[in-house]
């Protein structure tokens, strides 16, 4: 008879949970405020009465034209070829170096930081040849080591 009666009080708990979970939840009783409006708690009234919530009209705040500058165009990029003409471990040999190229040269100087190395790179070709007429200048011009590499180029 016990294991009948701890039985019943297993499945009256068990019922209870399930008709708990399996309800619809409760509806709450939010107010929702414009953003023109505030709430505010009238508390005049006496205390066993429940407070007034009563609502004043705010006045927008002054709007601003917003003002949007234009953005920069990234210059489309394709697989092309520059020329090297150094690789440094650090930043600060590479920007000197790209500084005195640029001061030299007629074409655009970039830095690529490919891990663990800064490259200093002229040029955008989109034909290997021009790229290798380039090599042979920058050669004569005292960048020995120059060599042409295939990456990815700014088309103008």
């Amino acid at each position: 008879m016990k294991k009948f009666g701890a039985l019943f009080l297993l499945l009256g708990l068990a019922s209870s949970l399930f008709l708990t979970w399996g309800c619809a939840p409760r509806k709450s009783h939010k107010v929702e405020l414009k953003p023109e409006e505030t709430a505010a708690v009238d508390t005049t009234k006496a205390k066993s009465e429940e407070p007034t919530i009563v609502f004043e009209e705010v006045p927008p705040a002054e709007t601003k034209p917003e003002v949007t500058q234009p953005a920069e165009e990234k210059p489309a990029q394709v697989y092309g070829y520059r020329v090297q003409i150094m690789a440094a471990l650090n930043e600060k040999n590479a920007n000197r170096m790209a500084e005195e190229a640029r001061t030299k040269l007629d074409k655009p100087v970039y830095i690529e930081y490919i891990p663990p190395y800064y490259k200093v790179r002229v040029g955008d070709f989109l034909i290997r040849e021009e790229a290798e007429r380039y090599r042979d200048k920058l050669k004569a011009l005292g960048y020995y080591d120059a060599f042409i590499v295939e990456t990815l180029i700014n088309t103008h």
